[in-house]
């Protein structure tokens, strides 16, 4: 009822003055003389003078017998929005506690700004005047602004990550056989399942909100190349792609990596290559590193990517039997910084930022 809420609220300040007529017509004209506030005879709250200019007491008693064309349209207007209170078993005495809870339950701007100590300027003002009015009601938010509002500036989260991509086909293969075989027996699960072309192990996500602070990752980046071969030296990192499971109450899917030294190894250097990142003064997510790929992924945004909580306990009959399954042996050629919103045109994996070889090369 929102909505309904923020009409009543503009219709509400446009037709005070009805209001008061609807309740005493006489009282209401009578109190038009006070230059800066008048106090609606049915009501002990204050609210703002329809004019700064006062008229005078012979305009005033011609017009006590009668009410003006504009007074008849928001009477009218003012019995419309009672009609809809009563509806919702309402009246006008309780519109400005409602229109002040629904304000309070909702984070955003307030929509009337605080009266100054000037007078509202009268509709027969100059179109200067009316422009400097003390009392004004913000627009509504646009479709657009929405659509910001709830992505959130760079500031509020993750922009970046850095990742080991999975370029092995035969690897990709395997992995997409499951997708299948869970497909086929979880329907629903269709809008969760993971491209394969963006199939890639995360070492850790972190937040770039400008050019400066992109730049400083990319330095960062560079500087793990010494660290590369005091952790591998000359080799590549080369990891068992093994068993399928599930987190986040089966809103997950993902495939592991079985143990090896070369785990064991990537554990320590992705925890150092936190710290370089770090160092540079860059935010980055506190979650422990656990090597996966995600092959589903529950988007909480999107209702097409959803699924049941019946469809969740399906997902985890149907990934039993992969639970201990080998996927094959990735080879690592590169790491990269990759951007979260944005892809490759030309095959759809994530935008690339910055990328180092595996092994490096030598220093010099």
């Amino acid at each position: 009822m929102s909505v309904k809420l923020l009409f009543l609220l503009f219709i509400f300040l446009l037709g005070v003055r009805a209001q008061c007529c609807v309740d005493d017509m006489e009282t209401c004209n009578a109190a038009a003389v006070l230059p800066d506030q008048l106090t609606c005879p049915s009501s002990s709250s204050t609210i703002l003078s329809p004019s700064p200019l006062s008229p005078s007491s012979s305009s005033l008693s011609s017009s006590n017998s009668d009410i003006s064309s504009s007074s008849q349209e928001e009477i009218k207007i003012m019995r419309e929005i009672t009609r809809v209170l009563t509806r919702y078993g309402r009246s006008l005495s309780d519109l400005p506690g409602m229109l002040s809870r629904n304000m309070n339950a909702q984070s955003a701007t307030p929509l009337v700004t605080k009266p100054s100590s000037s007078s509202i300027p009268s509709s027969s003002s100059s179109s200067s005047s009316s422009s400097s009015s003390s009392s004004t009601m913000l627009p509504p938010t646009s479709n657009k602004d929405k659509s910001e509002s709830k992505k959130g500036s760079k500031d509020d989260g993750p922009t970046h990550f850095v990742a080991l991509r999975i370029t092995n086909p035969d690897v990709r293969s395997a992995l997409v056989g499951v997708q299948k075989s869970i497909l086929a027996q979880v329907p629903s699960s269709e809008g969760m399942i993971i491209d394969p072309v963006k199939f890639h192990i995360t070492g850790f996500v972190m937040n770039l909100p400008d050019a400066a602070t992109l730049l400083r990752a990319k330095e960062a980046l560079n500087e793990t190349m010494a660290l590369y071969h005091d952790v591998y030296g000359q080799e590549k990192i080369s990891l068992m792609i093994k068993g399928v499971g599930q987190f986040s109450g089966g809103r997950v899917v993902w495939a592991g990596v079985g143990e090896s030294p070369h785990r064991v190894s990537l554990l320590s250097y992705m925890d150092r290559v936190r710290k370089i990142f770090m160092s540079k003064g860059i935010k980055i997510n506190s979650e422990q590193f656990s090597p996966h790929m995600t092959l589903f992924k529950e988007r909480f945004g999107n209702r097409k990517k959803r699924i049941t909580p019946g469809a969740r306990k399906d997902l985890a009959f149907a990934i039993k039997p992969f639970q201990d399954h080998d996927f094959g042996v990735q080879r690592f050629d590169s790491f990269q910084l990759l951007e979260m919103r944005r892809q490759d045109p030309t095959d759809g994996f994530y935008r690339c930022e910055a990328s180092i070889p595996l092994p490096p090369p030598p220093s010099s």
